[in-house]
């Protein structure tokens, strides 16, 4: 309730699959997913498969196909300028 009653637009979702698939129904059902927010998953929810329907249009991603190698201070920024520009141009 402490989410739904804050200021915050921008959701950062980590955790496995089966829990976002929760999170996100429950986030729909406190209506905070529509168009004012923006929900920004970690690899282990959206890498296997089509996304399930609980899943809001237009939540953002990153999938990394080398997880061998550690991420990288410059690979971070890169991806939170990607997130960014693509959460601009959904509006």
């Amino acid at each position: 309730m402490e989410l739904v009653n804050s200021e915050s637009r921008v959701m950062l979702l980590y955790c496995t699959r089966d829990e976002a698939i929760h999170i996100l129904s429950a986030a729909r059902d406190y209506k905070i997913t529509g168009e004012n927010y923006v929900w920004v998953a970690a690899q282990s929810v959206i890498a296997t498969g089509p996304p399930p329907t609980q899943f809001p249009v237009g939540m953002l991603g990153e999938f990394r196909s080398h997880l061998i190698e550690p991420i990288t201070s410059d690979q971070i920024k890169q991806n939170v300028t990607r997130i960014g520009e693509a959460s601009r141009d959904i509006r």
